[in-house]
């Protein structure tokens, strides 16, 4: 192992071709890796892969979904106001019409926009890969031949025999490479700070164990473990007041008062 932080890029074919030439930039400062999947399969692949590294990097509905679900640190590619308006200025050159199809909510700014451009803009949002196939269905058959949005909308207008244009400008993927790095830099440093507790925590003798501010165990010794019947990897990340409630530090944490056993 070189020490540097450990990233995991997930996302889908049109951004990953994107992410892949500049990554040789950032070769001293982390190691990343690329990983293809949207949705479920993507989540899948960050499940198999969160105990190797410090912190993910993805974008749109991937970034949204592996934030719920990972108790990892997650860095998002962020779409600003000006990437989008650089999209539709590309796609005024081509047509007058033009879909935008995002994750989650449409963005009702860009109705002035349009306007400005002289274009007819159909907006959609698509919460799964099926539901943005309806609204691309719908798209096609009102004429829309150009659609913007993320690497899965882009790949959905492909097939579609539509024009996708991807919404990721090169400078948003370099933000969120570093934002990625800062994140992943920081888990380590923490993760560092947990396993020198453990090994404190390890040399005493009474059954001892520590929470993080969010209440989940960060450390734990053998005699803690034999009294709450658990194995060390299982207990790491679990809430304390879930597992032995009569345990719980919810109230010394949220009030910084000393509590002692009577």
């Amino acid at each position: 192992m070189d020490g540097l932080p450990r990233v995991c890029f997930l996302g889908y074919r049109q951004l990953t071709r994107l992410v892949g030439p500049v990554l040789a930039d950032y070769a001293d400062r982390a190691r990343v890796e690329v990983a293809e999947g949207a949705f479920d399969e993507a989540l899948a692949i960050a499940r198999k892969r969160i105990a190797e590294v410090d912190a993910f990097l993805s974008a749109g509905a991937n970034a949204s979904i592996l934030r719920q679900a990972l108790e990892a640190p997650v860095a998002k590619i962020e779409v600003e106001g000006f990437d989008l308006l650089e999209a539709m200025i590309r796609a005024r050159q081509m047509t007058d019409r033009v879909g935008i199809v995002t994750y989650g909510q449409i963005d009702p700014r860009l109705d002035a926009v349009k306007g400005l451009l002289r274009m007819e803009v159909a907006q959609y949002a698509y919460r799964s890969a099926e539901d943005a196939q309806r609204h691309f269905d719908v798209l096609r058959r009102d004429g829309f031949d150009v659609i913007i949005g993320s690497s899965l909308v882009v790949e959905l207008a492909e097939r579609n025999g539509l024009q996708g244009l991807l919404v990721y400008p090169l400078d948003s993927v370099r933000r969120g490479i570093e934002h990625a790095i800062d994140l992943a830099r920081a888990a380590r440093l923490e993760a560092g700070r947990y396993e020198q507790l453990n090994g404190v925590l390890r040399t005493l003798q009474d059954a001892m164990l520590a929470v993080d501010r969010d209440h989940r165990i960060i450390a734990v010794n053998p005699p803690m473990q034999k009294a709450l019947g658990h194995e060390r990897e299982a207990l790491l990340g679990t809430k304390l007041e879930a597992l032995a409630p009569e345990l719980s530090l919810l109230r010394t944490l949220e009030t910084g008062e000393e509590e002692r056993a009577t």
